[in-house]
């Protein structure tokens, strides 16, 4: 039986580009064929099928990250080995290997918060930014303070007066799946996961 969408989003997995990522970065060298694979047995990533994968690596390559290798497999296939690794958040490329940074910073952060225990915003800064995408501190801030309005985050200690930072720490049952809640144009919290809106709540 399949699952609502919204349930198989909030199980936590990685989807699409993020999945994509992590397998090319398990397997090393691969083709389309074994990330198709890999995802589909994979407990921790949703299945990505060949024709999206091919998308996501022409672009990895334009941009340098892959090596198309000249021998090619039993049945014809192009392999591809991963010749630059920046970590764990997936390059924001398009398909000519440009890099799309459109809610890139939100991405890293989102993806932070869910693995750190407890944080300020200057350890949200140091661990979501990238090489290709720097989070500057307003950013983080404010990040922070609309997922602190809209009840994903608890203030765990305040800021002191000597220059202490305040720290958060992710609600529980607030780990709602893989894509980040958008703070929208209006000043609204949006859960992409739940397909709801978490803040203002309805009467605020």
């Amino acid at each position: 039986m399949t699952q609502p969408v919204h349930i198989t989003r909030a199980s936590g997995k990685l989807t699409g580009r993020d999945a994509c990522w992590q397998a090319i970065r398990e397997l090393k060298k691969f083709t389309l064929l074994d990330i198709e694979a890999h995802t589909s047995d994979h407990g921790q990533l949703a299945e990505v099928n060949r024709r999206t994968a091919r998308t996501y690596v022409i672009g990895l390559e334009a941009a340098g990250y892959l090596e198309r290798q000249a021998k090619k497999g039993m049945d014809g296939s192009i392999s591809w080995q991963l010749t630059r690794d920046i970590g764990v958040h997936a390059p924001r490329v398009n398909r000519q290997g440009q890099h799309v940074n459109a809610g890139a910073s939100r991405e890293q952060m989102w993806r932070s918060i869910r693995i750190l225990s407890d944080f300020s915003w200057q350890d949200l800064v140091n661990t979501a930014s990238t090489e290709a995408t720097q989070i500057e501190p307003n950013t983080a801030k404010d990040y922070i303070g609309h997922l602190h309005k809209a009840g994903y985050l608890k203030e765990i200690s305040p800021a002191s007066n000597g220059g202490g930072l305040a720290r958060y720490r992710l609600m529980p049952g607030s780990n709602t799946g893989p894509k980040p809640p958008m703070v929208q144009r209006i000043k609204q919290v949006f859960d992409p996961n739940l397909n709801k809106v978490m803040w203002p709540r309805e009467g605020e």
